[in-house]
């Protein structure tokens, strides 16, 4: 799925290629007003690198990248007598002859049979595969390959499900740096283009220009190509400082325009370096955000700004009263939904949120109150928008930090967490692999499950069948059978683990897993079936019995924790 700007190009391209049907307005078209309009569109998102359709009308254009010395010492005319297509030049290719009996290998650069170019680079490659594809099974397959060194400074990968190309922005999406439709199967075009921020960085950092060649071959299709006449009179020749283009037509039958148009960066060498260092953020661009935040230097709750100057460290107090950077920031405990809602971008670990290739809070914990508590510090390297998020839950304190946070932050011990559900990961983790009667049947299972802070049933059902997946769905069921020497009891796993168990005790009477029968009975009753009488009495239960969903969620983990090292005993693991 390639970027909205490339999708609306697609179209845009497609509506200009289309001809007319009043025969005034078609003279005016086969003049490809609005196609040098496409080109000199200089505030586009995009830019095209390639283009070519197979629509009435037939536009065609290529890009490459020519360095700045070449364009001002070169044979500028000599663009004029462009030829090629990516699909006419490769990276490397092998060549003999010449005299010389040895087979070498090619890496010069195609001149597009224009001097100035002789030096060019291509940021396009494009190759045909005859490799049958599900769609396509007996045709001949086009495809490109953006140049290497492109997609190297750029970090940009291609994505799995399609043929663009994308980084990680620093929100941890997808930002669509090359997008490419490969010839649309309705309207015929192919296309490619490349975002144009990123490739005006590449521009400054090589001292070169884009040159964008082009021809475009409007008529109507009804007509006959052989009524169409060239005029005899030399063709007439349009130069502008960036648009050069030579072009003749017939009547208003057809028109041919051919030419050039070279591409210098909007923004000058100086601000896209200051981008590439990171010396300037176009997102935050100098704005902080402040927070609610206890300012315990000076024993007062006050709004304090992210921006360094608003805070100071234990090692620079003299001459100023200024706020730590270590006051701690509180809020609501939704702050945590957006991130357990997208466990592909987002990570939360015991006290860390990570979110992919793109930022990482690294302290955070939960007080008594069950506030989200975070220092200044952390929250400034947070992107600005990200910091926005938190503000929107940012609240007064109601306690002070948790213990565990005063202990390890500022008085340096090392503190075993008293969290059941990092100790059940913990066990799980040393099963991985290492017994006979549990394999994990998801990779991830164990970083979707976090323990649920707010007085949303939804979430709180959610990580119970996140803790069933992790927990419960590993149990082989066929080695219980062959522990029991029962290969015909058809019961499920938690029956015959009790059976198991109860085998091992030497007990007659079966006695149940309270907590893992629990962790399944809220994921089938109440996520799976949340509107059912059975469901409604569960969440009832759960919070007549402990106050909050909070509270019941580490009960039940206790329970299941015994359990599992009653489990472990009994079939003798690690």
């Amino acid at each position: 799925m390639p970027s909205y700007e490339h999708g609306q190009l697609v179209k845009k391209i497609a509506q200009l290629d289309t001809v007319p049907s009043d025969d005034q307005e078609r003279a005016h078209w086969i003049k490809a007003d609005a196609h040098l309009d496409l080109l000199r569109d200089d505030q586009a998102e995009e830019i095209i690198v390639y283009a070519k359709t197979a629509i009435p009308g037939s536009t065609f254009i290529h890009t490459v990248v020519v360095p700045e010395s070449d364009l001002r010492s070169g044979d500028i005319d000599g663009l004029f007598h462009w030829s090629g297509s990516p699909f006419t030049s490769s990276r490397a290719s092998y060549c003999w002859g010449m005299g010389c009996d040895e087979v070498r290998i090619d890496r010069s650069t195609p001149s597009f049979g224009a001097k100035s170019l002789q030096n060019c680079r291509q940021l396009l490659f494009g190759r045909h595969s005859w490799f049958a594809t599900p769609q396509i099974p007996d045709r001949q397959q086009a495809y490109f390959e953006i140049s290497q060194e492109y997609a190297h400074v750029t970090e940009i990968h291609p994505v799995p499900e399609g043929n663009d190309y994308c980084r990680i922005d620093e929100l941890g999406g997808r930002e669509y740096v090359v997008s490419l439709t490969v010839k649309d199967t309705q309207i015929g075009i192919s296309l490619v283009t490349f975002k144009r921020d990123r490739l005006e960085q590449y521009l400054a950092a090589t001292s070169s220009h884009l040159v964008q060649m082009f021809k475009f071959f409007l008529w109507d299709r009804q007509d006959s190509i052989h009524s169409i006449k060239r005029p005899d009179t030399p063709e007439d020749v349009i130069r502008t400082p960036e648009l050069c283009f030579t072009q003749w037509v017939d009547g208003t039958k057809a028109g041919f325009t051919r030419g050039f148009h070279i591409l210098s960066t909007a923004r000058s060498k100086k601000e896209l370096f200051a981008v590439i260092k990171g010396d300037l953020d176009p997102e935050r661009d100098g704005r902080y955000v402040d927070f609610i935040a206890s300012d315990w230097r000076n024993k007062r709750v006050i709004n304090i700004s992210t921006d360094p100057g608003a805070t100071t460290n234990y090692f620079a107090t003299e001459g100023n009263s200024l706020p730590f950077e270590m006051s701690p920031a509180f809020f609501r405990p939704e702050v945590l939904q957006k991130y357990k809602a997208d466990t592909d971008k987002y990570t939360i670990a015991d006290r860390q949120i990570r979110c992919r290739g793109a930022w990482e809070l690294r302290s955070f914990d939960v007080n008594e109150a069950g506030q989200v508590a975070a220092y200044i510090c952390y929250l400034r390297d947070l992107p600005y928008r990200e910091q926005l998020y938190w503000k929107s839950c940012n609240e007064r304190p109601k306690e002070g930090i948790s213990e565990r946070a005063l202990r390890t932050d500022f008085e340096g011990e090392f503190v075993e967490p008293d969290d059941p559900l990092l100790q059940i990961k913990k066990i799980m983790d040393g099963w991985r692999g290492g017994v006979a009667w549990w394999s994990p049947r998801d990779a991830a299972a164990a970083m979707r499950v976090v323990t649920p802070r707010t007085d949303s049933r939804d979430e709180w059902s959610r990580e119970f069948a996140n803790l069933a997946k992790l927990v419960i769905e590993g149990f082989e069921v066929e080695f219980v059978r062959e522990h029991l020497d029962d290969s015909s009891n058809n019961q499920r796993s938690l029956e015959l683990i009790e059976q198991a168990l109860a085998r091992h005790a030497g007990k007659e009477r079966v006695e149940r897993l309270e907590g893992l029968r629990e962790v399944q009975a809220i994921r089938s009753y109440v996520f799976a079936h949340s509107m059912c009488e059975l469901g409604r009495q569960l969440a009832l239960d759960a919070l007549q019995q402990h106050q909050t969903y909070t509270a019941h969620f580490e009960h039940v983990c206790r329970k299941v924790l015994g359990e599992l090292e009653q489990i472990q005993q009994c079939f003798g693991g690690p």
